[in-house]
């Protein structure tokens, strides 16, 4: 009597029927990998009061403060990571704004071709490293929970330009800078989707306190792959 594995798989050949495929139940460890996420950030600021010179003659200085300054941002951040157990990894991060300029304000006389446009521009530089935590549900979808430390080097540029005409042909600028750089705390949830053995899909919700002196925190939303060696 002939046993199941030994039932040819054609007729009338030597072949036989392939072993049916387990599935994966553990992702390996020890997996090093990179990525890159693409980031959506929203930055609360404190309050410090600024002035900029008009750059127009007998125009109106442009008076205000930090909480003006635009509120949401893009950025994007490349990782590397390494995975020594199931459960535990470690990722290292840097993390650049794109680069976005705002208008404040314009300010235009009757009968005077020249105007002034109130312009500024919140940028931030970041490096630093994470501990994850992974929780698997499945074979395919893990929960992640991280803690980091990173160094945030934040910047606003505050101008104002005074332009000819409509062709803005520059006349005259004034400007004040803001610099923060500071070492900043971070936590973060999201979940993780593997797309396949080496190919994952990663989305978190970030919380950094930045703590400078006119950045206060930053709530980002990431999105973004991981490749998997």
């Amino acid at each position: 009597q002939m046993c199941i594995r030994d039932r040819p798989y054609f007729s009338n050949t030597n072949y036989y029927a392939p072993p049916p495929v387990a599935r994966k139940q553990e992702r390996d460890i020890g997996q090093i990998s990179v990525g890159a996420d693409y980031v959506v950030g929203y930055a609360s600021y404190k309050t410090v009061d600024f002035k900029v010179d008009s750059a127009l003659t007998g125009g109106q200085d442009f008076v205000s403060d930090t909480r003006d300054f635009d509120r949401s941002f893009n950025s994007v951040s490349l990782n590397l990571g390494w995975r020594p157990l199931r459960n535990l990894g470690i990722e290292a991060f840097y993390s650049t704004s794109l680069s976005e300029k705002k208008v404040a304000y314009t300010e235009s006389y009757t009968h005077y071709p020249e105007f002034a446009r109130g312009e500024y521009e919140v940028s931030y530089r970041a490096y630093g490293i994470d501990l994850l935590g992974y929780l698997p549900i499945n074979d395919y979808i893990e929960f992640i929970a991280s803690i980091g430390v990173g160094k945030y080097d934040a910047e606003a540029k505050v101008k104002v330009v005074a332009y000819e005409d409509t062709s803005y042909n520059n006349l005259k600028s004034t400007s004040k800078s803001f610099n923060d750089s500071s070492l900043a705390y971070r936590l973060g949830g999201g979940m993780q989707i593997w797309l396949s053995k080496h190919l994952t899909f990663r989305a978190m919700l970030r919380w950094t306190q930045v703590g400078g002196d006119f950045m206060d925190y930053i709530t980002e939303i990431n999105a973004g792959v991981r490749y998997h060696f």
